[in-house]
């Protein structure tokens, strides 16, 4: 695509908007339109091919941090689920604490 800007010098080139009937001085924009349009299948493919490299790119790294932590998928999944619970009942119990509802001492003495 690099090649058919160069070759067309189509950074240096006018083009004819048909919806205003103007002429147009091109810029990147526009030359993205238009080389979108004509070549609209190698496009589509780059802009799926970009996508699905964030996403795999997301999926290495999430792989190789718990990879680092030396767990599995299902185990980090499941620490996950476990600190949340742990963590709404802390709430729970700090918050009755504070109401009064239970004592701070732990009965032993």
């Amino acid at each position: 695509l690099y090649g058919e800007v160069l070759e067309k010098n189509l950074l240096n080139a006018t083009f004819f908007n048909a919806v205003t009937g103007a002429e147009v001085k091109a810029d990147y924009f526009i030359i993205f339109h238009y080389l979108f349009m004509k070549y609209f299948q190698i496009c589509g493919v780059f802009i799926l091919m970009s996508v699905m490299s964030v996403v795999l790119g997301v999926f290495l790294m999430f792989h190789l941090y718990i990879t680092s932590r030396n767990m599995t998928t299902n185990e980090f999944f499941k620490w996950q689920s476990f600190r949340r619970l742990h963590r709404k009942e802390k709430y729970k119990f700090e918050k009755a604490q504070a109401e009064g509802k239970i004592s701070s001492d732990n009965g032993i003495g």
